[in-house]
């Protein structure tokens, strides 16, 4: 998370003072999801446009994290992209399908197919380094929530990868990826881009 005051610094607002075990002044609130189809702005502003598209625009994706916090005052702002955002820099051939959810074009169902994945090299992250800037830039104080490297996301990433993310049974494997092969032979697209999507809020408003 960042304040997104100058530097980063915690100065205040509710949801820091709760981390820092302050006292508030009212209880920080904020909502899973809050930036999306439940405001028009946003679908006014995704007309036309695909899901990774706008994750991928840095002013977009900032646009869109800011709108939630404009509209209901709420006290921090949630970062707008998707998990498999690292699949898509790194080269590999993911898109968001409407009413379907994220395909790739060739699923990772054998250990063959998991060495030939592209690495993610930090720069390719720049998009979302210069997205988390511009957030910041015009959040005027609210902090800014991210997500990166939570277990519950390399699973699923990991698990869908044989899938090709359209099943949600995992029938083909129902291991996900640790069925093909050692977890720790899995290259830095699925494992190491996570790590450095944690370090990249801080890098990208030093």
């Amino acid at each position: 998370m960042i304040d997104s005051r100058k530097g980063g610094k915690p100065l205040g607002g509710a949801l820091l003072d709760v981390l820092l075990k302050r006292t508030p002044d009212r209880r920080p609130m904020w909502f899973m999801r809050q930036a999306g189809r439940s405001l028009p702005e946003y679908r006014a502003l995704r007309e036309g446009r695909s899901m990774l598209e706008s994750c991928l625009d840095p002013e977009l994706a900032a646009e869109i994290t800011c709108q939630p916090v404009r509209r209901h005052d709420v006290d921090a702002a949630i970062f707008f992209s998707d998990i498999v955002i690292p699949l898509r820099l790194a080269g590999v051939a993911v898109d968001i399908v409407p009413g379907v959810g994220p395909v790739l074009a060739a699923p990772v169902r054998t250990a063959a197919d998991v060495e030939a994945l592209p690495e993610l090299d930090v720069a390719d992250l720049q998009p979302v380094r210069d997205g988390v800037s511009l957030s910041v830039a015009q959040l005027n104080g609210v902090p800014l929530i991210g997500f990166a490297g939570a277990r519950v996301i390399e699973q699923t990433v990991r698990e869908k990868l044989p899938e090709g993310f359209q099943r949600a049974e995992f029938l083909q494997t129902k291991g996900g990826v640790d069925f093909i092969c050692d977890r720790r032979e899995l290259p830095q697209t699925v494992a190491q881009c996570l790590a450095m999507l944690q370090r990249l809020p801080a890098d990208a408003v030093a």
